[in-house]
């Protein structure tokens, strides 16, 4: 048995395809959203591809209203920082199920008792040029 954790690579088809979805979700659930935000780094890629399929403001800083992104919610540590915030929707390309705290939206969700809850999540924008 290898030691080598295992990695699951998202695809930028992958990213893109979630987040219209979710996008086509938001709009079919009402959400009126007045910007949208990416937490450094891994949310940037993902708020910018928002501001253009939502057709809003993208945000230096997060505000009341706006949708906020990242690449993953793991521990849900990152996305407790903005709860406070009135309003926010977060949205997150991968979900695990043992976060501490789940996005109103994501791309993928990952069971606690999947195989992949202990993988490497390897995202198109940070995967080596090949």
């Amino acid at each position: 048995m290898s030691n080598t954790p295992r990695v699951i690579q998202r695809s930028w088809d992958d990213v893109e395809l979630a987040a219209a979805h979710a996008a086509s979700k938001m709009k079919e659930d009402g959400k009126l959203l007045n910007g949208v935000y990416g937490i450094p780094r891994g949310g940037v890629c993902l708020a910018v591809l928002f501001s253009h399929l939502l057709k809003i403001e993208y945000l230096d800083q997060p505000r009341e209203g706006c949708l906020i992104c990242d690449d993953i919610s793991d521990t849900g540590q990152t996305l407790l920082r903005f709860k406070d915030i009135p309003g926010v929707t977060f949205y997150t390309d991968v979900a695990k199920e043992t976060a501490r705290h789940h996005p109103d939206y994501y791309g993928k969700f990952i069971p606690e008792q999947s195989i992949e809850a202990t993988a490497w999540i390897e995202f198109p924008w940070e995967a080596p040029t090949k």
